[in-house]
């Protein structure tokens, strides 16, 4: 006490974290709420929102010369919204209205758009995705949509009808491993620190760009927010102290006191950081939004007091 993980690399450049394994604590309830900060600190948290759709977007941006998604992300559409108004046949308006008076029908497709979203570009198939979807999404909600391998096919060709560069990314990706199907493997390369990944299958393959993309986002900003708390006197990160880094979150032990302004600081931080590596398609800071927590929790929301201040979320 406190806890110290160790953190390491994996090959595509997302970290790893042992003793304990902070990265892949188990979702059931209560576990994450023992982590507890010290006496007179709270936790600050923030993560970044679909840091893997504005990877992939730039990553089509820059190797294919276009991207529908990073259009959609500029013009500060909700891309799972985006792909659910196709599957519907709905103009994205009226999507985002039923969405917003929590018509089921939009909800829950929209759930099926969003593990579409994050499982096809990494050469996820349909019996693959309906796997996932079976798992990720709640029984009653599975039950509603009646998911099967058709339904799942059909998915996946209006996936690509509404993000066209899809099949110009499998078809870069098919390009690079001569051997394709039978045998693939390829040596690939990240998009703007140029690491090379050897051997690689047709999955990794589809996946490195945007992974490693999004590790390099995430990595640059573990470095500023570390710079800000121990270099830094000036900035209201410094003599904080990381908890934990968990690929596109950070979890902050503050002062309560100055807890409001650390939250402020250390969205600033990871923003300037990753859209560093994201020029085309830069995530807004308006998308940020931290929490303070007497306890960690991913139910944690922002909550203001009085004086428009964050204080503390509670269960």
């Amino acid at each position: 006490y406190p806890v110290h993980t160790h953190y390491g690399f994996a090959e595509t450049g997302r970290t790893t974290s042992s003793r304990p394994n902070i990265q892949n604590v188990r979702k059931l309830p209560g576990i994450r709420e023992c982590f507890v900060p010290r006496p007179g600190m709270v936790f600050v948290a923030a993560d970044f929102p679909a840091l893997e759709a504005y990877a992939w977007a730039q990553c089509c941006k820059s190797w294919l010369g276009q991207s529908a998604l990073g259009d959609a992300l500029n013009a500060g559409l909700d891309p799972h919204l985006a792909l659910a108004a196709q599957i519907l046949k709905l103009s994205y308006e009226e999507a985002e209205k039923r969405h917003a008076a929590e018509d089921q029908e939009v909800d829950d497709i929209r759930q099926l758009a969003k593990v579409a979203n994050f499982g096809f570009p990494g050469g996820m198939g349909a019996p693959k995705l309906l796997a996932s979807a079976k798992k990720q999404l709640a029984a009653e909600v599975v039950t509603r949509l009646g998911l099967d391998l058709d339904l799942m096919k059909k998915l996946r060709e209006q996936w690509m009808a509404r993000w066209p560069e899809a099949a110009l990314h499998f078809a870069r990706v098919k390009s690079l491993g001569p051997a394709y199907p039978a045998k693939y493997r390829a040596t690939v390369e990240t998009l703007f620190t140029k690491r090379t990944r050897g051997n690689a299958s047709y999955c990794a393959t589809c996946n490195n760009g945007f992974q490693a993309l999004g590790s390099d986002c995430a990595k640059e900003a573990a470095w500023r927010i570390c710079k800000a708390q121990y270099v830094e006197e000036e900035s209201p990160l410094y003599n904080t102290r990381t908890v934990a880094f968990v690929h596109d979150e950070f979890l902050v032990e503050a002062p309560r006191e100055t807890a409001h302004e650390a939250a402020q600081a250390l969205a600033d931080v990871m923003v300037a950081g990753a859209n560093i590596f994201l020029p085309d398609v830069p995530i807004p800071r308006s998308k940020l939004k931290p929490v303070l927590m007497n306890r960690w929790s991913k139910k944690a929301k922002p909550v203001l007091g009085s004086d428009g201040r964050l204080v503390p979320w509670t269960a």
